[in-house]
């Protein structure tokens, strides 16, 4: 009796380390790996890229330094609700969408 309670005893610790091995080498253990690894590798710092961006562009005054995606640099003039006047040259004011300004210096 005491032998069968030792066995069953040693199956029953070896089996939560068999089911631990199967769910480690199971496909969709490293599929989820992989997906947890593509967050937090990938889209979680170009959420927080663009959330920076958006502030900086909601933070825009009068006189600010800003570049374009197109290249230009200027000044901003004006503030609208969706749109900026950037004064690029003496004389010259454009008027952009706020979304078209890539970076801003105070």
């Amino acid at each position: 009796m005491l032998a069968q309670a030792q066995d069953a005893a040693g199956a029953a610790g070896q089996e939560p380390a068999n089911v631990f091995q199967q769910i480690l080498a199971s496909p969709m253990f490293m599929f989820v790996i992989i997906i947890v690894l593509f967050w937090v590798m990938l889209i979680r710092p170009q959420r927080k890229a663009q959330k920076e961006q958006q502030a900086r562009i909601a933070a825009l005054q009068r006189g600010d330094k800003v570049i374009t995606n197109a290249g230009l640099h200027g000044f901003v003039e004006k503030v609208n609700e969706r749109t900026v006047s950037l004064k690029i040259a003496e004389g010259v004011v454009i008027e952009l969408e706020k979304n078209a300004i890539v970076q801003v210096e105070k």
